[in-house]
C-alpha cells in the first residue's frame, strides 16, 4: 500500500471538506470539469509558465525557412524546392504518396472508418518465418528463430536494466507536489488562448479529446530516420482556438539527436492563440501565419538539455503506479513522493502488477480479476469533463489516459482478461508470494466459474499453450507474436518456480525467456547503432527517443548489418500491434512508430532484476520488492 503520512491526510481531509462538502472517491464524478490536477485539492484554473518568446535569448527554437526532408525530396524528385514549399497538405502527401518507393517512404491516411491505413509502401523488412518444433517429452509446441542475443551476464543484465530505467526516467514528469508517468514518447503540441484561460476548453493539447474530431492526424509518413504528421485541431468546432492545420516532422540522427519541427498551415480564429511545443513557444500570435518553420534540437544521452519530449498522456493505472515501485526501489525519494501524492489523493490502491513487487499479499487470491485495481473506472474519463488531473500546472502539460476497458464496459474488460494469459501469470506469482508454496491449490477464475490450479500448474499450462521459444503470446493472437507484458510476468513466474521452489523445467524456461528478453530493449541489441530498431512495417528506423524502452512487442525478422545476414527482433505490423496494444485504449496521440511505452519498460525492469537476485544472489541496485 502506498505510505500517507498522518499531515497529508489531514491535510486533504481539511481541504476536501471546505472545498467540495464532503466527495468520496466514488462521487468524483459530480465534480466540476475544471482541471482537478494542480498542487492543491481542488485547484484554481490553470495558469501558464512564463516562457521567452521566440528569439529571445535563452529559448532554444528557432526559425527555419523548411525541413531538410525537402532537400531530399527535390533532389530524389527533380522538382524545384519552391514548387514543393508550398504546396497544399493534400497535395504535399499526394506527392509523397506517388513517389513512395522513390524516397524510401511509407504513406499512413486516415480512412472513413477512422483509423490509419497504410496507403503507399516505400519500405519494408521481409519477416523470416519461424519453424515450430518440439520440445522433447513436454509436447509443447515451441519456435526456435536464430535470433543474435547478448550473453547472459550480471553485467549484461545491469546494464539492461539501467538502460530501460532511463526510459522510465524519460517518462517521469512533475510540478511542485504531484508526480505522473507519462505513457510514451510524443510530439506533445498545445494550443493556448489568453481570453479563456479559466473555462474547460483550455489547454487545448494533442490526443486530448473530448470526442474523435477534436485532434486530428490527417495522415503520416515514415522514413528511416525522420516522420512527418499532419494534424488539424478541434475541426468541426468553434471554440476560438482557429481550427489551425500543422505540420509536425522529426528528424533523428544516429548520434541520438532528435529535431522537432512544426509549420502552421492554417488558422482562422480572430482571437490571438498561442502554439507550444511541450514548455517551448513556437508561435506568440498565430493570427500572422508565419511562411517558414519553427525548430528545436533534442538529445538523449549525451547533453540532455532540453529532454526528449514526452507525451502529453499519462495513465495512473499501472505506469504511474509502475512508476513509484521503480523510485522506491532506486532511493529517489523525491520523484518517490510526488507519484505517491498523486495516487494517494486519488485512491488508487493495489494495481495488478504489484505481485511482480511482492506487495498487498494481504488481498485475496483473485482481486486481479476484480474492479479493484481499476480506480480509474470510478471516474469521468471524457476528454475536458475528465475528473482526473488534466491542465497546465507547474510547467507541465497532461490529461488522463482513457482506457476502453472503462468506457466499454470494465465487467466485459474482466471476462476477457480471464481467458487471456497476463492477468493468470499475476495470479500466480500472487499466490506463492501469500503462501510460499508452488503447489498450493487456488481457484482461477474462467467465464463464471473457476479452475482449480496451482502455481506450478499455471507454468506447466501457459508454457504449453502460449510460449512461443522468445516469448509468451496473447490470447487470441497470433503464437509468432510475444507480448511484453505478458513475457516478463513469465519471467517472474518462472524464476521463482525455478530457482526459489527448485523447479527444473521452470529454471530451463527462466533462462530461455531472460535471455530473449535482453534482444527487446529498443536499440539496445544493435551493435552498430545505439538508437536503431526493426519494425514489421517499416524496415530499421533510426528513433532515439525510445532508447533503452522495452518494445511492447517482439517477432523475430532478418536484417543485414555490415554486409552479412542477422537476426533480430522486431516490432510486429502496425495493424497487428495496434490490436494488442490499443485493444482498450484511446486513440494514438502521436503517430509514427512507437516501440516503447512505461508498462513494458517498468515490468522489464522488474522481471530481470528477480532473476538476477534468483539466479546469482545479485540486489540490483538493492533488495527492495524482491518477490
Amino acid at each position: 500500500m502506498y505510505r500517507k503520512s498522518l499531515l497529508f491526510v489531514a491535510l486533504l481531509l481539511a481541504i476536501l471538506a471546505v472545498a467540495y462538502a464532503g466527495p468520496t472517491r466514488h462521487t468524483l464524478a459530480a465534480v466540476s470539469p475544471l482541471p482537478p490536477g494542480g498542487e492543491t485539492i481542488p485547484v484554481p484554473p490553470p495558469t501558464v509558465v512564463a516562457e521567452p518568446l521566440p528569439g529571445e535569448a535563452g529559448n532554444p527554437i528557432e526559425s527555419i525557412d523548411h525541413p531538410a526532408q525537402l532537400e531530399q525530396i527535390t533532389e530524389a524528385l527533380g522538382m524545384p524546392l519552391q514548387a514543393i514549399k508550398h504546396l497544399p497538405p493534400e497535395a504535399y502527401n499526394g506527392l509523397i504518396k506517388a513517389n513512395a518507393a522513390k524516397l524510401g517512404v511509407n504513406v499512413y491516411e486516415r480512412g472513413e472508418d477512422g483509423k490509419m491505413h497504410l496507403t503507399a509502401k516505400g519500405r519494408e523488412l521481409e519477416p523470416v518465418s519461424a519453424v515450430p518444433q518440439s520440445r522433447a517429452g513436454t509436447g509443447t509446441k515451441i519456435y526456435l528463430p536464430m535470433v543474435s542475443v547478448e550473453s547472459l551476464t550480471v553485467a549484461n543484465i545491469q546494464q539492461a536494466i539501467d538502460r530501460a530505467k532511463s526510459h522510465v526516467d524519460r517518462l517521469y514528469a512533475a510540478g511542485s507536489t504531484y508526480g505522473y508517468i507519462k505513457e510514451y514518447m510524443g510530439f506533445p503540441l498545445w494550443l493556448e488562448n489568453p481570453s479563456r484561460p479559466g473555462d474547460s476548453t483550455y489547454p487545448r493539447m494533442a490526443g486530448h479529446y473530448q470526442n474523435d474530431d477534436f485532434s486530428i492526424i490527417q495522415w503520416f509518413h515514415v522514413y528511416e530516420t525522420s516522420e512527418q504528421m499532419y494534424i488539424t485541431f478541434e475541426e468541426g468546432y468553434d471554440w476560438n482556438y482557429g481550427e489551425p492545420g500543422l505540420y509536425a516532422y522529426r528528424a533523428y540522427g544516429t548520434d541520438g539527436t532528435i529535431t522537432y519541427q512544426v509549420q502552421v498551415h492554417t488558422f482562422t480564429s480572430s482571437n490571438q492563440v498561442k502554439l507550444w511545443l511541450g514548455n517551448y513557444l513556437i508561435d506568440n500570435d498565430l493570427r500572422s501565419i508565419p511562411s517558414g518553420w519553427y525548430q528545436l534540437t533534442t538529445t538523449v544521452n549525451g547533453t540532455a538539455y532540453p529532454a526528449p519530449l514526452a507525451a502529453h498522456r499519462y495513465t495512473f493505472k499501472h505506469a504511474t503506479q509502475l512508476g513509484e515501485h521503480i523510485y522506491d526501489i532506486w532511493n529517489d525519494s523525491s520523484r518517490e513522493a510526488k507519484l505517491d501524492a498523486s495516487l494517494n489523493a486519488y485512491g488508487f490502491g493495489p494495481d495488478i502488477y504489484n505481485p511482480l513487487f511482492k506487495l498487498d499479499t494481504g488481498y485475496h487470491n483473485d482481486y486481479m480479476f476484480t474492479t479493484t485495481p481499476y480506480h480509474d473506472c470510478d471516474f469521468t474519463l471524457d476528454g475536458v469533463n475528465s475528473t482526473l488531473p488534466w491542465g497546465n500546472v507547474s510547467g507541465i502539460r497532461y490529461y488522463p489516459y482513457e482506457p476502453k476497458e472503462c468506457t466499454l464496459g470494465i465487467y466485459t474488460y474482466l471476462q476477457l482478461a480471464k481467458q487471456d494469459y497476463l492477468s493468470p501469470l499475476l495470479q500466480a506469482v500472487h499466490v506463492l508470494n501469500r503462501y510460499n508454496n508452488p503447489d498450493h491449490s487456488y481457484c482461477r477464475p474462467s467465464g463464471s466459474s473457476c479452475v482449480w490450479t496451482s502455481p506450478r500448474g499455471e507454468a506447466r499450462r501457459i508454457e504449453s499453450q502460449a510460449w512461443n521459444g522468445y516469448g509468451i503470446k496473447a490470447f487470441g493472437k497470433p503464437a509468432e507474436y510475444a507480448s511484453a507484458v505478458r513475457s516478463n510476468a513469465f519471467l517472474v513466474l518462472e524464476t521463482l518456480l525455478g530457482h526459489k521452489y527448485g523447479d527444473a523445467t521452470s529454471r530451463e524456461y527462466a533462462a530461455k525467456m531472460a535471455q530473449e528478453m535482453l534482444n527487446t530493449l529498443w536499440g539496445a541489441n544493435w551493435t552498430w547503432e545505439d538508437y536503431r530498431g526493426s519494425t514489421g512495417d517499416d524496415g530499421q528506423v533510426v528513433r532515439p527517443q525510445h532508447y533503452g524502452g522495452q518494445m511492447v512487442s517482439w517477432v523475430p525478422e532478418s536484417a543485414l548489418v555490415a554486409g552479412r545476414s542477422k537476426y533480430v527482433y522486431a516490432l510486429p505490423a502496425r495493424t497487428w500491434l495496434s490490436e494488442l496494444v490499443d485493444y482498450f485504449n484511446m486513440p494514438s496521440e502521436v503517430e509514427g512508430v512507437l516501440p516503447a511505452n512505461a508498462e513494458s519498460s517498468a515490468t522489464f525492469i522488474q522481471a530481470m532484476r528477480t532473476y538476477l537476485y534468483w539466479r546469482w544472489g545479485v540486489q540490483y541496485p538493492n533488495g527492495q520488492r524482491l518477490p
